[in-house]
């Protein structure tokens, strides 16, 4: 999206056609060896050599002016998180559930909604976009009354 808006069209031109030429030979190569997904490993593999670390380079370069190493380090932390919390609530899942019924079923899907929620509440509720989001959903929730919050949530 910020490519698009910043009109970084010419920068890289050449780009789409090259991701095509790897999605399109690692397709085929892949589709002959292991079948349909195959196709999707070809995908994986033209989005990752092309535009995944292309596109952050040229926004970072020529709209933010910084270098696209911060980009990646905070790519890289957000995905260590998500595996981690991936990871602990799966845990805990298997830790607090043992049968196969409907009821564990719900369980699961409680805690895998209720872990990460407060995993990411803990990390992130001083940031600014935790905050806002926080308070678009108290508006919306409260229909614009105003909300004591406990210390907890107040910067």
């Amino acid at each position: 999206i910020f490519k698009v808006k910043g009109g970084l069209f010419v920068q890289d031109q050449y780009f789409t056609l090259l991701e095509a030429g790897v999605n399109l030979i690692a397709s085929c190569l892949l589709a002959m060896y292991i079948g349909l997904p195959g196709i999707f490993f070809g995908t994986l593999i033209s989005t990752l050599t092309t535009v995944f670390w292309n596109s952050p380079r040229l926004v970072y370069k020529h709209l933010f002016d910084k270098k696209v190493f911060s980009y990646f380090k905070t790519y890289t932390f957000y995905a260590c998180l998500t595996i981690g919390t991936g990871i602990l609530t799966v845990w805990l899942a298997d830790l607090m559930v043992r049968d196969q019924t409907f009821v564990s079923i719900v369980a699961r899907g409680c805690i895998s909604a209720f872990v990460p929620c407060l995993v990411y509440s803990v990390l992130f509720y001083k940031t600014n976009e935790f905050i806002y989001i926080k308070d678009v959903v108290l508006h919306v929730l409260w229909r614009g009354k105003e909300v004591k919050l406990p210390k907890f949530f107040i910067k």
